[in-house]
C-alpha cells in the first residue's frame, strides 16, 4: 500500500494576526504515479482541494535510486526519501516468506528515510502502516492520523493504538476494526468516503452509446480495465472472457488495460496464448486529469477484482456515465449502488455472459444526490474537522464509529 502522511508546520503571519496559526500539512506516501492507486488518488485530491487558510500541504513521498519519480498532478511541494517500491510490487509475483520479505523491506527503507521529517509538522497524517509503525518506535508525540485503505495485517494492529485518529474509506473496514480488542480505547475511528474528482469524469455531453438502450448491435465493443496489475485485480479472468466473447460473437470485443504492475509481462503472455493479444492494448498509466477522456472513449468498464475495500474506479465510471460491470467481490460498492450489474469473478463464462447483458441494456444512471457524499468539498471538510480537533485539543464531534462526511 502506498504510504502517505499529512503534516503541518506552524506559521504565523501578520495578515492573520498574532493568534492566527497556519499549519503546513505534509502527506507521507511511499509512491505516487505508479498506476492510479487509491492512496495516490486520495493525496492528489487532498492537495488539489486544500482551501482552508489554516492548513497548507506538503507531500513526503519516495524516490527510487534507479528511476526518476513521477508525481503527476500534485499541487503541493514534494519532499522525498529513498524507497525500493518496485521491489514491493515484485512481491506479488511470489508467495510465502519470499513475498513477505519483498513486501516489507521497501517499507522499512522508506520509514527509515522519512523519520527525519517528523519534527517538521504539527500533525502527521500517515497513509501508510510503515510510517505509523515508525511513529510508535520513535515515540513521536505529534498528533497523528492514519488513513487505512485495506485490511490491517495483525502485525500492525498494535502500531496504530498510539494514533489519535484512524480514517477509513470503507464502512466494512470500520466494522471490522471496531471489533478489535486492541482498538477499544484508542484511536478514534471515523469514516470519510473516498473523494471523486467530478470535474475529471463528468461527461461534457452525452455520447451516442449512452443514449442508446443497447449497443449489442455494434461492430466493435470497447471494454476498459483500470488498476494495478496485481493478482487480486483478476485481469486473467477478464482476458479469458474476452477470448470467449470473440469466439462466440460476431462483434469484435477489444480491451484496453490502463495501469501497470509486476504481472504485466505475465498477463501479456497470457493474452498471446489465448490468441487475443491483437485485441488487448496494455496502455500503461495516465494522469487522473486524462482519465475522463479514457472512460468516455470506451463502452463498458469492467472491474473483475476478487476484492476491493471500495472501488475508486467503479465510482469514477458511474460519474463518467459509462456502462459498468463489477464482480461480486466489491461488497461495499454493491451495497452503495445495488443497481450496478454483477458477475462472478471466478467464472470467465459468467463474466462474458454478463458483459453481453450489460451492453444490451441502458446505462445505469445514479442520482447526483447519491453521489454527493463523494464530492471533494464534503470529503475535504471532513478531513479539516479531524485536523482542527487535533489542533485545538477539543473532543471531536465525530468520536469513535461516527461518520464525519455524512453528519
Amino acid at each position: 500500500m502506498p504510504a502517505i502522511s499529512l503534516c503541518i508546520v506552524n506559521v504565523a503571519t501578520e495578515s492573520q494576526g498574532p493568534n492566527r496559526i497556519m499549519c503546513l500539512v505534509g502527506q507521507f506516501i511511499d509512491f505516487i504515479g505508479y498506476a492510479r492507486g487509491g492512496a495516490e488518488t486520495n493525496v492528489e485530491g487532498l492537495c488539489r482541494h486544500a482551501v482552508d487558510s489554516r492548513f497548507s500541504f506538503e507531500v513526503v513521498t519516495s524516490k527510487s535510486p534507479f528511476f526518476a519519480p513521477d508525481f503527476q498532478a500534485l499541487d503541493a511541494p514534494v519532499l522525498t526519501a529513498t524507497s525500493f517500491y518496485r521491489m514491493r510490487e515484485a512481491s506479488f509475483l511470489f508467495t510465502g516468506l519470499v513475498s513477505d520479505i519483498l513486501y516489507r523491506l521497501p517499507g522499512l527503507a522508506y520509514r527509515l528515510g522519512v523519520q527525519k521529517y517528523f519534527n517538521r509538522y504539527d500533525i502527521i497524517h500517515c497513509h501508510s502502516l510503515d510510517v505509523a509503525e515508525m511513529l510508535k518506535r520513535k515515540g513521536t508525540r505529534t498528533p497523528a492520523v492514519l488513513t487505512v485503505y485495506n485490511l490491517i495485517p495483525e502485525r500492525y494492529r498494535l502500531s496504530i493504538c498510539h494514533l489519535d485518529y484512524v480514517i477509513l474509506r470503507s464502512r466494512t473496514l470500520m466494522t471490522e476494526l471496531g471489533e478489535l480488542d486492541e482498538l477499544r480505547a484508542s484511536p478514534k475511528i471515523v469514516y470519510i468516503p473516498p473523494g471523486c474528482e467530478f470535474s475529471y469524469y463528468e461527461p461534457i455531453e452525452t455520447s451516442a452509446s449512452c443514449e442508446r438502450t443497447s449497443i449489442a448491435d455494434s461492430d466493435v465493443i470497447r471494454l476498459l480495465f483500470v488498476g494495478r496489475l496485481r493478482p487480486f485485480k483478476n485481469l486473467e479472468t477478464l482476458l479469458h472472457a474476452v477470448k470467449i466473447l470473440n469466439s462466440e460473437q460476431t462483434a469484435r470485443f477489444t480491451l484496453t488495460v490502463v495501469g501497470s504492475g509486476p504481472r504485466k509481462m505475465e498477463l501479456m503472455t497470457l493474452a498471446r496464448d489465448l490468441g487475443v493479444s491483437e485485441l488487448v492494448a496494455f496502455a500503461g498509466g495516465y494522469p487522473s486529469v486524462q482519465m475522463g477522456g479514457i472512460y468516455g472513449s470506451h463502452d463498458l468498464v469492467v472491474v473483475p477484482s476478487y476484492y476491493e475495500s471500495f472501488s475508486q474506479v467503479s465510482l469514477e465510471a458511474l460519474v463518467a456515465q459509462r456502462r459498468l460491470l463489477v464482480s461480486s467481490g466489491l461488497k461495499e460498492f454493491r451495497s452503495a449502488f445495488p443497481d450496478v450489474p454483477v458477475c462472478d469473478p471466478y467464472s470467465p463464462n459468467d463474466m462474458a455472459r454478463r458483459i453481453l447483458d450489460v451492453i444490451a441494456t441502458p446505462v445505469v444512471h445514479v442520482d447526483s444526490g447519491d453521489l454527493s457524499i463523494f464530492d471533494w468539498e464534503n470529503v475535504m471538510q471532513a478531513h479539516y474537522d479531524v485536523y482542527a480537533s487535533l489542533l485545538d485539543g477539543r473532543p471531536h464531534a465525530g468520536s469513535k464509529d461516527q461518520d464525519l462526511a455524512t453528519r
